[in-house]
């Protein structure tokens, strides 16, 4: 009897729980972005089989533990981006604007944590080690910095948005500035010359992209290729050649690697040995050379040298085509919205994605400074892989609430 009261009722909740689902099923078709989506799964699968393939010989762990922590990495990450597309935020909202403000101030927080109290890695200290995992802060400062420029450039938003965000004419956008400006001191002094050099741009493409001054654009670009210029002269200006300090070894070693081979130079000798040998199309995956004790960091900083030594630069090529595919689509949607806070932050990922490739690989050719920077779900580590993830998520959301918007404009 009992059962023959409770079946209706199981029917129905079953019925509810197959709509909820292909509800969700049709919610994530109609608004994604797969052109962004799922060059970043392919990416993760390629990172994943390479993090294996240049693990083989790391002295600190077995192959099969760096790839099944960076499945991991992937995994949650993946559904950290699904998760974020899904939840319904109210981003033009001032409970959005503070909790951007207490996110930023928390990962500042950290940061402060690993200077004060993380053990010095490669020179700098950046890492909150958290038993077999290390936490890098720096990375999820960056999303937050991004978000809070994107709310604090309201002042050039039309006037009732910045009305309702309580932007124009207060002292916290002021304060919070500040606060700002520390967490990109306190990476310089770690030291993260890389992540300083990712943080600068973002920032400068966030203002350019808000305040647009042409001139100020053209003497932000002026100022960073007089550096670049400049910057193999430095050593011998100020007479650094002896000063002991890890950054400064990084910097010989990138003016002429042969002239300090047998010590900082080594690594970017062994990439370029390594990108040699592998030619168009590789020597095979897993057959790699310069990982097997000759080249540092083979799965983290120079996974792009082992790639390029085992697929071939072909290979390299695609990486960057899926890469610039979702690029491209970011400053897509940004130019497609009105909305202010919405078209800075994806200009904001995009610059962050583009920089983060830029200065990893530009150090693995020899292009500019090594830095310590990862290439984009290929090298290995949990904060770059959530990191990057977070961001795709909150992309997407937005993505998502643009297409949304967009149909209410053609059916109004």
């Amino acid at each position: 009897m009992w059962e023959i009261i409770m079946a209706p009722k199981a029917r129905i909740i079953k019925r509810r729980r197959t709509q909820n689902w292909g509800q969700l099923i049709r919610e994530t078709n109609r608004y994604i972005d797969w052109l962004i989506l799922l060059p970043a799964i392919i990416l993760m699968i390629l990172g994943t089989i390479m993090v294996y393939s240049a693990s083989a010989d790391m002295p600190t762990g077995s192959a099969f533990s760096y790839v099944f922590k960076q499945g991991i990495f992937d995994i949650t990450g993946l559904f950290g981006v699904l998760f974020l597309f899904h939840f319904k935020f109210r981003w033009q909202t001032r409970g959005a604007q503070w909790f951007i403000r207490l996110a930023m101030t928390a990962s500042i927080f950290l940061m402060l944590v690993a200077f004060v109290f993380g053990q010095a890695i490669n020179g700098a200290k950046g890492w909150i080690l958290l038993g077999p995992v290390s936490l890098q802060p720096v990375e999820f400062f960056k999303i937050s910095l991004i978000l809070f420029l994107a709310y604090t450039s309201g002042k050039v938003m039309n006037e009732d948005e910045a009305e309702a965000l309580g932007v124009a004419g207060r002292r916290w956008p002021r304060i919070f500035m500040l606060i700002a400006i520390f967490g990109v001191f306190l990476d310089g002094i770690m030291p993260d010359m890389g992540g300083v050099g990712i943080i600068t741009m973002i920032s400068i493409t966030i203002i350019l992209a808000a305040k647009w001054r042409p001139i100020f654009m053209i003497a932000s670009a002026g100022l960073l290729f007089l550096i670049y210029i400049l910057l193999p002269n430095l050593v011998n200006w100020f007479g650094l050649e002896n000063s002991g300090s890890y950054m400064v070894a990084r910097l010989i070693a990138y003016i002429n690697p042969w002239e300090v081979a047998s010590s900082s130079g080594l690594q970017l000798i062994n990439s370029l040995y390594a990108i040699s040998n592998g030619g168009i199309f590789g020597r095979g995956l897993g057959n790699s050379i310069q990982k097997f004790g000759n080249l540092p960091e083979p799965n983290t900083d120079f996974i792009m040298a082992i790639v390029a030594e085992e697929l071939g630069m072909f290979t390299i090529l695609i990486i960057l085509a899926l890469l610039y595919l979702m690029i491209f689509r970011l400053i897509t949607w940004g130019m497609r919205t009105k909305i202010m806070f919405y078209r800075l932050t994806l200009y904001g990922f995009a610059t962050y994605f583009f920089m983060q490739v830029l200065v990893n690989f530009g150090g693995v050719v020899g292009a500019l400074p090594i830095t310590g920077v990862t290439f984009p779900f290929i090298s290995y580590g949990g904060s770059s892989i959530w990191s990057l993830s977070i961001a795709l998520g909150i992309a997407m959301n937005i993505i998502k609430q643009i297409k949304h918007e967009e149909e209410l404009g053609k059916e109004g």
